[in-house]
């Protein structure tokens, strides 16, 4: 058969969960692949379902974005969905609609499974990470970068990346991370924490009147841009208490920098307490505080730690190493459509030359199976959603780039006007506007 047409839905191409999908579309060159960000393919659904015609597999990376858009599919398009991690299961149960589940960890691997989900329904593919941008750097270099982010060149720095709204009920476990970091000021005063995502301007407040040091970069363009702000850090902290994975575990393992983490997700699986990084008790601020205090005041074995944590990410967890069992997933994801339609479906017939590509990832964005006469619209739609989530987050700076950015997309799109008006100009002027469109369209009665 031809390349297998594979739209990837992600909550947005410019968060994790689009970068993952990146990922897997470079490095399966037996699919032809569609990114687009699961509120934009609703809205194809509804008022353009034509440009779902060349896709022949619709693989849904963030589990919220299925619930509108199964009963759609159901029927016309194999689905594939993923359950990173169960918050709540009301809200993620209808991703068993999917003709195939994608998960991380063997920790929700066999929590689907103790909720009925067969196992050969399951497909667990981990993310990797890519060595050759998340690295160590020299001393030389680590304090040049220091100086670059306006840290100081001596003194611990804590690392914790994620978005605010990703925290919902804590799952996060930011007050926890609140609680330990009290804690840890008390032995070294002189530390940093270093927090990149948006939304979090009251919990930084809170750390700042208590005396921590706290840098905030609410957002990085692009996820290679993350690799120098690792290499600055000498600790990474994930005091979640529900994950997937984390990506960033792997990211800060893969910088050589040691991990203090909850055990969640992934961080069961690859982390060799006491050797690559340490895992603490859940909910327990003390013991990742003692922990952090222990390890900062012994360099010998943080510098230890830290190459050993690198070594697993080499040895295990490098870009695209799970990619080829994605051909098993979609095969069975195509298999039980079939069975359960009675529509025959395509084999896919991969070779060992077209299995996974040794071309370097680049971290491309992919609208193989949109008409290019749509494709400026759709990226500016793309880059619209994600204005207003920055927005919502309070980071109206970072919005306005991705304002310019919809504009020169699509800069005679009625729609990027409408959304761009609408959002960003003052009240008062958007008032006038309202009045002007009201008289000129109704003649003043309204």
């Amino acid at each position: 058969m031809a390349k297998l047409r594979v739209l990837f839905v992600p909550d947005s191409i410019y968060w994790v969960t689009g970068e993952i999908t990146k990922v897997f579309a470079h490095f399966s060159p037996w699919v032809s692949p569609t990114i687009i960000s699961g509120p934009i393919v609703q809205r194809i659904a509804a008022s353009r379902p034509f440009l779902l015609k060349n896709i022949d597999l619709v693989h849904f990376l963030c589990p919220y974005s299925s619930w509108q858009l199964l009963p759609f599919l159901h029927t016309r398009i194999p689905t594939v969905t993923t359950i990173h991690h169960v918050v709540d299961w009301e809200y993620e149960k209808h991703n068993l609609q999917g003709d195939a589940l994608m998960t991380q960890s063997e920790e929700w691997v066999e929590d689907l499974v103790t909720r009925g989900v067969a196992r050969e329904r399951i497909g667990k593919i981990q993310n990797g990470v890519d060595t050759h941008c998340f690295k160590p750097v020299s001393s030389a270099e680590r304090i040049a970068l220091r100086r670059k982010f306006n840290l100081p060149e001596q003194g611990p720095v804590i690392g914790f990346f994620a978005k605010k709204s990703s925290d919902h009920n804590y799952r996060k476990g930011t007050d926890i991370f609140e609680a330990a970091i009290f804690e840890v000021i008390k032995a070294l005063p002189n530390i940093t924490v270093l927090i990149v995502g948006p939304g979090w301007q009251e919990f930084i407040e809170r750390l700042r009147i208590k005396g921590v040091r706290v840098l905030n970069f609410p957002f990085v363009k692009r996820q290679k841009d993350l690799a120098p702000i690792y290499a600055c850090l000498d600790l990474y902290w994930i005091t979640s208490r529900i994950e997937g994975g984390p990506v960033t575990l792997m990211e800060a393992m893969s910088s050589e920098v040691p991990c203090i983490s909850t055990p969640v997700g992934l961080a069961k699986e690859i982390i060799q307490s006491g050797k690559n990084s340490i895992l603490v008790t859940q909910e327990d601020s003390l013991e990742i505080a003692k922990n952090t205090v222990l390890l900062l005041q012994d360099s010998t074995r943080l510098k230890a730690m830290g190459r050993a944590a690198r070594e697993t990410i080499l040895a295990n967890h490098s870009l695209g190493f799970s990619c080829p069992l994605l051909v098993d997933l979609y095969g069975n994801a195509l298999k039980n459509f079939s069975i359960r339609t009675g529509q025959v479906m395509p084999k896919l017939e991969i070779t060992e030359s077209n299995l996974m590509t040794k071309i370097p990832y680049a971290g491309k964005q992919h609208m193989e199976g949109i008409p290019h006469r749509y494709r400026s619209e759709l990226f500016a739609e793309e880059d619209l959603l994600w204005m207003n989530s920055l927005k919502a987050a309070g980071e109206r700076r970072e919005a306005w780039h991705f304002a310019i950015k919809a504009f020169l997309h699509a800069p005679l799109s009625l729609e990027v006007w409408r959304e761009l008006l609408r959002k960003n100009l003052p009240h008062g002027f958007s008032d006038i506007i309202r009045k002007i469109k009201r008289q000129w369209v109704f003649g003043g009665k309204y």
